[in-house]
């Protein structure tokens, strides 16, 4: 039991230290909102986050179609200059 008695008093000493510390830190002060209940900051910035993300995936998506229709223009060109080599009769070699 006289071992314990240092450790009781360091955790009685140092924990409420701990928390004084932890407190003024980012999450501390989130914690500390969390449980006052006061969100309005927690879902501002979650929204915020959601635009973010939703302008983020138009515009990936709109890269991704600029790339697929450029490739749709050149495998059209790419078949119609084959069907136009198809078409135009052959030329035979003449010898001079």
């Amino acid at each position: 039991m006289d071992e314990l008695i240092p450790i009781i008093a360091m955790v009685l000493t140092l924990g409420p230290l701990a928390v004084l510390a932890i407190s003024f830190t980012p999450i501390g002060r989130a914690l500390s909102a969390r449980l006052k209940g006061d969100t309005t900051d927690f879902d501002d910035r979650l929204s915020t986050m959601r635009d973010d993300l939703r302008r983020e995936l138009l515009e990936e998506q709109s890269a991704q179609l600029e790339e697929l229709h450029e490739r749709l223009d050149f495998t059209e060109r790419l078949l119609t200059d084959s069907r136009r080599r198809a078409d135009a009769p052959a030329q035979t070699a003449t010898p001079v």
